[in-house]
């Protein structure tokens, strides 16, 4: 991401390690605001941290939502790969909803977000954890095998399950949601291909036909999903707030609505980041997400929204 980040209100360590903290934001919306949490990618290696996700989780605390991003120790740091990767993330979920209310987040409503290898650590925490209202995962790596064997980020996976497929089966294997769970993943995602999410069990598949890269440079604003060429149309309940007009994207059913890029506008920045900003009035798939997360909401639905 070219920009940085917008700053956290707050980082509160959930252990010793440097690595061991969650980056909290304060919705800009009055009262008790669900709460996000988001668990970043970077093919589980330490190379990529947080930083990047501040994008995502400003936008969300501007459309109402209490949002945690959280960080974990990844490979290439002591105690990161398998397990003490997901044993942190494990820790960091439940850390953020114990302290939600110190960011006014309702720990009952705790929707689960999560790109590329954050999102296969995302829907392993779908698989073990029944309340939570929702997980949305963005370009996972939902197929650790698949991505063994085809040497997904060179040789990634077998850097972070300590080998392969045939060395450590358990660790590979993917178990069904115990909430509601969403995959969205463009069908030209060259970095993750869409093939590794069209089998996940037990979860929703949004394809975005022909989508891959960011077309926009990043803005805290807005986000979209990394992708190009989604129709938008209807409108949404942001969180806390009502925005207007907020859009619901129109998504995986028939050809992607593509635009033509000018001359004028730049290259794709970074193949498949999942989540970068758009400018100012420009909307994105942010309010299909938050949409998402919303009608996701058990409270939203007591309303009869």
């Amino acid at each position: 991401m070219e920009q940085p980040a917008p700053a956290a209100d707050a980082r509160l360590a959930y252990g010793g390690h440097p690595s061991q903290f969650v980056d909290s934001f304060l919705p800009k919306a009055a009262g008790l605001c669900p709460l996000a949490i988001n668990i970043h990618g970077g093919f589980w290696r330490a190379y990529r941290d947080l930083t990047h996700a501040g994008h995502l989780c400003a936008a969300l605390a501007a459309a109402g939502f209490s949002c945690a991003n959280i960080e974990y120790r990844r490979a290439g740091e002591e105690g990161g790969g398998w397990p003490g990767t997901l044993d942190d993330v494990r820790r960091a979920i439940a850390f953020a909803r114990e302290h939600a209310h110190e960011f006014r987040g309702d720990p009952t409503r705790t929707f689960l977000l999560g790109h590329s290898a954050g999102g296969h650590l995302a829907l392993c925490m779908a698989a073990e954890m029944g309340d939570l209202a929702r997980v949305i995962a963005f370009g996972p790596v939902a197929d650790p095998r698949r991505a063994w064997e085809l040497d997904l980020g060179g040789g990634a996976a077998a850097e972070f399950f300590g080998g392969s497929p045939a060395d450590f089966p358990e660790r590979y294997a993917m178990r069904p949601s115990l909430c509601p769970t969403v995959l969205i993943h463009g069908t030209a995602d060259e970095i993750v291909p869409v093939a590794l999410s069209r089998d996940y069990p037990g979860a929703r598949l949004i394809e975005l036909a022909g989508a891959d890269l960011p077309r926009e440079p990043p803005h805290s604003d807005g986000l979209n999903c990394g992708y190009a060429g989604v129709k938008l149309g209807s409108e949404v309940i942001h969180g806390n707030r009502s925005l207007a007009p907020p859009r619901r994207c129109r998504l995986g059913a028939g050809p992607a609505d593509r635009r033509a890029r000018s001359p004028a506008e730049p290259e794709p920045l970074q193949p498949h980041l999942g989540i970068a900003a758009r400018p100012p009035g420009r909307a994105g798939v942010l309010g299909d997400l938050v949409w998402s997360l919303h009608r996701g909401d058990p409270a939203s639905q007591r309303a009869g929204e």
